[in-house]
């Protein structure tokens, strides 16, 4: 039973099924499984575009998206945010809004992309940021590091099982950056009208969440 970050149920919060409370201004969602924004920082690859699954679970209208810059050596690099719907055979599909650029400063920061967007429909989407360099940022901690992570988003890809501990409990490598997701490397810029291919991946990724 629990809250639906991204609609499957965790174990804290509400009954399994219950529907989510509606939205307040000023609340921010963040992609399936990431539940914080980490301590800890990565360094992006430059020209790498991210993608994370989230399940939005009401058709709302969002202010835009934020990302999250630990200040250590990035002043006056770029970053780009924007959304994308799910593909009919999965992953990032259509682009539905680019939400603009971000530039980072020498200071820890909430870095806000401010063009706004409504999902059409309740489901999965894909949050995109593209780095322009190889950027320090903070990254995304998880409320569980188990395989189950992977097995609910599908991602049991080869590395993904060769990944799990003999018990099967455990993703390695998780303990900072916890989830899936998945990475292209294409020309930086504004983002595509359909989504590069991108590929699983299982290590550590830069925050970001989509805001009211």
């Amino acid at each position: 039973m629990g809250i639906s970050q991204g609609g499957a149920a965790t174990r804290f919060g509400l009954v399994a099924g219950a529907p989510s409370p509606k939205r307040m201004s000023g609340t921010m969602m963040m992609p399936h499984y990431a539940h914080m924004v980490n301590s800890g920082g990565i360094t992006t690859t430059a020209t790498r575009l991210y993608f994370a699954p989230i399940f939005l679970d009401q058709v709302d209208t969002w202010l835009g998206m934020r990302a999250y810059n630990n200040g250590a050596a990035n002043t006056g690099d770029k970053l780009r945010l924007g959304i994308y719907t799910e593909a009919s055979a999965g992953g990032p599909g259509s682009l539905l809004k680019d939400c603009g650029e971000v530039t980072l400063t020498a200071a820890a920061a909430v870095l806000t992309a401010t063009n706004s967007f409504t999902n059409t429909y309740i489901g999965w989407h894909y949050v995109a940021i593209h780095a322009q360099s190889a950027t320090p940022m903070r990254v995304m901690g998880a409320q569980e590091q188990r395989s189950d992570v992977a097995y609910r988003w599908g991602a049991i890809a080869a590395q993904a099982i060769a990944s799990l501990d003999s018990a099967g409990a455990i993703i390695a490598g998780y303990s900072a950056g916890p989830q899936p997701f998945m990475s292209v490397d294409t020309v930086y810029g504004t983002l595509a009208s359909t989504a590069v291919t991108p590929t699983i991946c299982r290590a550590e990724m830069p925050a970001l969440a989509v805001y009211k």
